[in-house]
């Protein structure tokens, strides 16, 4: 079996199957969908909607209005609240986003604004890597003074992540590499519907993709707050391909190794159906795994 059958291999799988590979085996080469969502997620759903439309938001006003009548209900953009993490609710997620929103307008951190060139938001990406193509979606491509591109991806997280944990972060990799690939700018002829040109001036792009910067922005919704990283290496691209390659001989070889921790199967929606959490007894059984009861006090060593 191969990784997936186009081998199209997005940013969210790479992320998904690093947390985990058992729910990464579920979710992408199974198909198998998760259909639950959590409040966490639907408010990054509902942020990211009223930060796409800003450049239609006059006012910090209409930006509250918005986010308000998304998350009183969330069916009117198809999603729904399955469950709450420990320590969010309804209102108390209300008042961050209220206060993200605030912020990020005092800041024009996202807003437009005369000083500032967007150059695409939600920009869908399928880009050639070796014997792969590489999907995803960017939040926000802007072209920065000093020929330098930003690339800036929204983050729901409870908390800040550092520079040296961002610095290895795949998702980052995966959306600068696609950044240096003329099909990033001018769309891809393998479907221009569905990954559509950013800009059709192709000097420009083998411009871009050659003497320009990059500049990586992790943005945090809950504070409105940034954490900036530098451009990705030829060492980071190889790390990506090393680990393409690697989760392509696990599925092959059907050797995913579920990730047993409290952030992985707490919420997990494969938990009826992952051999980490179902028949347990008996994956025990059959491998002979000796209990302590079986243990005479004499051979037990610490």
């Amino acid at each position: 079996m191969s990784l997936i059958s186009d081998r199209r291999i997005s940013a969210s799988f790479l992320k998904t199957w690093s947390s985990c590979p058992q729910k990464g085996y579920f979710r992408y080469v199974e198909g198998i969908a998760d259909d639950e969502s959590s409040g966490k997620q639907v408010f990054g759903t509902v942020m990211h909607l009223v930060l796409e439309e800003a450049r239609e938001l006059t006012t910090f006003k209409q930006a509250i209005q918005l986010f308000d009548y998304y998350w009183d209900d969330p069916g009117l953009i198809g999603e729904k609240i399955d469950y709450w993490h420990q320590g969010h609710s309804r209102e108390g997620l209300r008042k961050k986003a209220h206060k993200s929103l605030e912020m990020i307008w005092e800041m024009k951190s996202i807003t437009d604004s005369t000083t500032r060139d967007i150059l695409a938001r939600e920009h869908r990406f399928l880009v050639p890597m070796g014997g792969y193509t590489l999907t995803g979606v960017v939040d926000l491509v802007e072209l920065a003074p000093g020929k330098k591109i930003k690339i800036v991806d929204y983050k729901s997280a409870s908390r800040k992540p550092t520079k040296a944990e961002l610095a290895f972060d795949i998702q980052f990799t995966t959306y600068d590499y696609a950044s240096w690939s003329p099909h990033f700018w001018l769309g891809n002829p393998e479907d221009y519907d569905q990954f559509p040109p950013i800009t059709d001036d192709k000097e420009w792009v083998d411009e871009v993709t050659t003497q320009y910067k990059r500049q990586l922005i992790w943005f945090h919704l809950m504070t409105g707050q940034e954490v900036g990283m530098e451009e990705r290496g030829e060492k980071d691209y190889a790390r990506l391909y090393y680990l393409i390659q690697q989760i392509d001989k696990a599925v092959q070889n059907e050797s995913q190794v579920p990730d047993i921790s409290a952030d992985t199967c707490r919420y997990c929606a494969y938990t009826d159906i992952c051999p980490a959490t179902k028949g347990f007894d008996e994956e025990l059984e059959d491998a002979a795994f000796p209990t302590y009861a079986e243990k005479t006090p004499d051979k037990i060593e610490f």
